[in-house]
């Protein structure tokens, strides 16, 4: 541990800022900016007296230097809508998301150093040879809400996403997730007995698909 080098220095910046703006008495509109940046550098030596995986000391020496800059967007805008009259009670909402990352990754890889080990930077190695790497994926998705409840006893809500991403099939960019809920407050029925072993009770069932038979690369 004392002769390995292995050091990381990084830099991270995230930023959320946001913005509401009521239409209506009952409508809003909320936007969302999320931004993620992530930048670091790791050196790395392994020097002739700890050896490597497979190579017991001593061995020759080797090193890396790699860089990566990782950036994630997002968006979000969402509209909403609340209302309430008699025992009926309901809330609706719409939205559309955007989310794009970038991960960049460079390498320089060295191997052959003198075994001395007095020179640790890339520049003293006899072998160097470099990889870059960069992953980027996207998400777009449009979604709904309905939540509603009678006399605050009897729930139902139902959501839909249509999501679009690079990382599901070429032949099958897009899905459809349905999903929908029923509960019922026991509790509040007028038959639920008023005791101290059982303040409150809900039965609910749901059903949902996640899967959409979307081919996912990984």
């Amino acid at each position: 541990m004392k002769n390995i080098v292995d050091k990381t220095k990084g830099v991270s910046l995230l930023i959320n800022a946001y913005a509401e703006a009521d239409i209506l008495e009952d409508l809003k509109l909320k936007s969302t900016f999320n931004i993620s940046h992530n930048n670091s550098n790791r050196d790395q030596y392994f020097p002739s007296a700890v050896g490597n995986y497979r190579d017991p000391a001593p061995s020759i020496p080797t090193g890396q230097f790699q860089k990566s800059t990782l950036n994630n967007f997002l968006n979000e805008n969402i509209l909403s809508y609340s209302k309430s009259f008699s025992q009926h009670n309901f809330q609706l909402l719409a939205g559309f998301s955007s989310q794009e990352e970038r991960l960049e990754i460079s390498r320089i890889l060295a191997s052959n150093y003198p075994k001395n080990d007095d020179v640790i930077t890339p520049n003293a190695a006899a072998t160097v040879r470099t990889e870059e790497n960069v992953e980027k994926w996207t998400l777009v998705s449009y979604f709904g809400r309905l939540n509603y409840n009678l006399d605050n006893r009897y729930l139902f809500g139902a959501t839909i996403r249509r999501d679009g991403s690079s990382r599901f099939g070429k032949n099958n960019r897009w899905g459809l997730f349905p999903s929908a809920s029923f509960g019922r407050r026991v509790s509040q029925e007028e038959f639920f007995p008023e005791d101290n072993i059982v303040s409150s009770l809900k039965l609910r069932t749901s059903y949902g698909q996640v899967t959409d038979k979307l081919r996912i690369n990984w």
